[in-house]
């Protein structure tokens, strides 16, 4: 497999065959990069190079928000208004060039972009949020337009200078109303009040592409996805986020009346937040989530989290060092993890102990796959306390049903073990037909390879004749 690095993330990018390819995850997804081309072949090195080969004299289709709007980009001067006047020269669509310097950013006010417009910060270029006291802001406001593109530089907040203590709506950038065929590239956005990107409004917006992004250090998430229908976030990383709940990376969690579906994340890195990825449903709201080659580590709290959701995929992700690697609270449905790693975590390597589960009417935990995954060294926190994996229907809601291993090694190789059982799965009524599939393998576990009653956990112990 070859790969290129990206010198100023250090995140590797996989070239297209090198991964599966998105029509193979969900077919809905089978066009959504049609228009990309081989553009993705050089992104780390298009802004700067577009920045250079960039006439110098305004046109109909390019300003220069300097040359053309007397921006100052000197730090000290508001420059919103120059900004702004900017974009709406080209009402018809164009492109916005942002040259080196800091520019001042009245992000209350906040820059609205138009249809058709690629808005290019050069590599040098930051964009600063003055100090305020507001609940809200936002540095970009993308609502009822399509086709806008924000590429390169560097967006940041007032976390660590904001003149208020309340709220938690302080934005990077939002991708709002009807905003359509959205596209954000080699940005690096950090120290927002809220989110470095939130995604949400009164409807949804539709097929957003995030490319060789960075939002680090943000108060509340890396990126919020609250109400869309088709997301593309690719070789990005989420990290470090710390300030007030939730503190993910990445939070899909759709608001009442709202929906988040057909959502694709490849070659994502979550470290240092609380937890690195959660999908969280309303009412089965959240659906249709892919995740691929990813990695969640080192987490104060979940590498991945999934409530209420229904046919999310997992595959070759590795959650590793986190207090609990995966977290599944409470009715899920169709959620199936293929060639995952669950290492080192604090507590559980998989924890599916279910809590509040609905009634009348909820549709409870079933159909969880979990194939050729590997539960390794977990329990740091305890030895022999934690396990490899463990199901347990906690107070008796509802149900767990039909959760399948195939080929999964639940492993200890440390020289003193921690991880007290590979496998521990609850002999309560509520917990049934937890299927133990053919070549799974267990060894060094303390208490023992696992605990299952033969009530509820059947095993095959020979591979099928294919």
């Amino acid at each position: 497999m070859t790969s290129n690095k990206t010198p100023n993330l250090h995140l590797d990018i996989w070239a297209p065959d090198d991964y599966l390819k998105r029509a193979e995850l969900n077919p809905n997804f089978s066009k959504i990069d049609d228009k990309m081309g081989d553009l993705q072949k050089g992104l780390s090195s298009y802004t700067s190079e577009l920045a250079e080969k960039a006439p110098k004299k305004k046109t109909n289709v390019w300003i220069d928000v300097k040359e053309d709007f007397r921006a100052e980009g000197n730090g000290i001067a508001d420059d919103t208004s120059a900004i702004q006047a900017a974009i709406n020269s080209i009402p018809n669509g164009g492109i916005i060039y942002i040259p080196n310097g800091t520019y001042m950013i009245n992000a209350v006010t906040g820059i609205k972009p138009k249809s058709k417009q690629t808005i290019i910060l050069s590599p040098n270029t930051k964009l600063k949020v003055i100090p305020n006291n507001s609940d809200s802001y936002r540095i970009f406001d993308i609502v009822y337009v399509s086709d806008v593109t924000i590429e390169g530089g560097y967006l940041e907040g007032d976390k660590d200078t904001h003149l208020g203590t309340r709220g938690e709506h302080g934005h990077g950038i939002v991708i709002g109303s009807q905003a359509a065929n959205t596209v954000l590239r080699n940005i690096q956005i950090s120290k927002m009040w809220g989110d470095g990107i939130y995604m949400g409004g009164a409807y949804a917006s539709t097929n957003s592409k995030i490319y060789n992004v960075v939002c680090d250090q943000n108060r509340r998430q890396g990126i919020s996805i609250t109400y869309a229908d088709g997301v593309v976030i690719r070789d990005s990383a989420f990290i470090n986020t710390v300030g007030t709940l939730p503190e993910a990376g990445i939070d899909i969690e759709p608001n009442p009346n709202n929906y988040t579906k057909n959502i694709v994340l490849d070659n994502i890195k979550c470290t240092g937040n609380r937890s690195g990825l959660q999908i969280l449903g309303i009412d089965e709201k959240t659906s249709k989530i892919n995740v691929v080659n990813s990695e969640f580590n080192n987490n104060r709290d979940y590498g991945v989290s999934i409530t209420h959701a229904i046919d999310v995929t997992l595959r070759g992700c590795t959650m590793s060092s986190n207090r609990n690697g995966l977290m599944m609270a409470r009715d899920n449905n169709n959620i199936s993890l293929y060639t995952c790693n669950f290492l080192d975590s604090y507590s559980h390597g998989a924890n599916l102990t279910t809590t509040r589960q609905r009634l009348n009417g909820g549709m409870g935990t079933k159909n969880i796959l979990f194939d050729f995954c590997v539960f390794k060294n977990n329990g740091k926190e305890s030895a022999n306390k934690y396990d490899g994996c463990i199901i347990d229907n906690f107070d008796n809601r509802n149900v767990i049903d039909r959760i399948t291993f195939n080929q999964c090694q639940f492993i200890d190789t440390q020289a003193t073990p921690t991880q007290r059982y590979g496998l521990l799965v609850s002999n309560k009524t509520s917990v049934t037909n937890v299927v133990l599939g053919y070549n799974n393998y267990y060894r060094g576990n303390i208490t023992g390879e696992k605990k299952a009653s033969g009530t509820n956990t059947s095993e095959i112990m020979v591979q099928p004749v294919t």
